[in-house]
């Protein structure tokens, strides 16, 4: 390596010209290539290097370093069993940017992390009883440090707790005009909390040789492999359109108004077909009205069949037949057949009309006596 490194000092100038040229060459041969890296841990709050199975514990509470970039979103991170700081295995569930988990996690817990039910507060309860979100959320950071600007890069992964005071530090800087890459940032614990907080602090600003190796520093390409930035499709640009050839908007015009004009005599086929319909229902109402009118009981709203009582200006109908017999002086009734001891009914005797009037006649002269 050493060699490579004393090679590569003298670099011709014609190399040089176009090495700027070739740089995305490189780039591309290496996309996609896992490179190890150096991280920070912050196990039992304190400050250790960890390079592949090396961990080195630092004898400092302060970190020095220079914030160079991060992650543009939140990393999340989910483990279905507890886990301690200092444990090597991977999560079961993860995303670098906190939209969707990355590609190959174990378990993944949702197609979105916004939706995702372990993403969401009171999803876990700590031992004190507090309600946090059971995918951890975490902000990466690629950072070097001050001593040694052009020295290697390291990841730090600022945890949930430590989001607020990376926020306000960011922000003060922000305020003032100052880039967090121009200043020596000084990472601390916050002795006072019962868990690995970090504070952060303005320790100084750089030199001017300093702060144009930072400057360099920004565009180093192993920057995106630290913070594991993912690289998402830019959306797709609306076609361009090209002018409408008056022919194409001549014909487009007759078809609409061809279109309207069909439209437009459906539309009165319709109404007159509703109208049609409708006069058929009210003639098919009115017959039954008639027809119901006709079917009405007597002395229910129908006229009576005209009557007029007996003896009043009507002929009477004729008396039954009797036995009666009209005599000079009234009615008399004929006298009924009288039955004999035997049960056989006899008829009347005779009397002849001419003895009749002589009985009568002596009568009368009897009374003259």
């Amino acid at each position: 390596m050493n060699n490579d490194i004393a090679v590569l000092s003298s670099m011709p100038a014609y190399i040089q010209a176009a090495a700027a040229q070739a740089a995305a060459a490189n780039q591309a041969m290496s996309a996609g290539i896992s490179v190890g890296f150096s991280r920070i841990s912050l196990k039992a709050s304190r400050f250790r290097i960890v390079q592949g199975d090396t961990e080195t514990v630092l004898d400092t509470t302060t970190l020095p370093a220079v914030l160079l970039s991060a992650n543009q979103g939140v990393s999340k991170a989910f483990y279905v069993k507890a886990w301690n700081p200092g444990d090597a295995e991977a999560p079961d569930c993860s995303s670098s940017d906190g939209i969707t988990p990355d590609f190959g996690v174990p378990a993944p817990q949702a197609t979105a992390c916004a939706s995702c039910p372990m993403n969401q507060w009171g999803s876990k309860i700590t031992p004190a009883g507090k309600q946090i979100k059971a995918c951890a959320d975490t902000k990466k950071l690629a950072i070097v440090a001050s001593s040694a600007i052009g020295g290697e890069l390291y990841l730090l992964s600022v945890p949930a707790a430590s989001l607020k005071p990376l926020a306000q530090y960011i922000n003060m800087l922000s305020q003032r005009g100052v880039p967090a890459h121009m200043v020596e940032t000084a990472i601390s614990f916050d002795t006072t909390a019962d868990y690995p907080r970090l504070l952060f602090n303005v320790a100084r600003f750089l030199t001017q040789a300093e702060m144009e190796q930072a400057t360099e520093r920004l565009t180093d390409p192993m920057i995106p492999t630290i913070v594991g930035a993912v690289t998402r499709p830019a959306p797709l640009a609306a076609p361009t359109m090209q002018p409408i050839p008056d022919y194409v908007a001549q014909a487009a015009a007759q078809a609409k108004a061809q279109a309207e004009a069909q439209a437009a005599q459906a539309q009165l086929a319709a109404q007159q077909a509703a109208q049609a319909q409708l006069a058929a229902q009210q003639a098919a109402q009115a017959q039954q009205a008639a027809q119901a009118q006709q079917a009405a009981p007597v002395g229910f709203g129908a006229p009576q069949p005209a009557s007029a009582p007996v003896g009043f200006g009507a002929p009477q109908p004729a008396a039954p037949q009797s036995n009666v017999v009209t005599a000079a002086f009234g009615t008399q009734t004929a006298p009924k057949p009288i039955a004999p001891a035997g049960g056989e009914i006899m008829p009347p005797p005779s009397v002849p009309g001419d003895a009749l009037a002589a009985a009568v006649m002596g009568a009368l002269d009897q009374f003259d006596d």
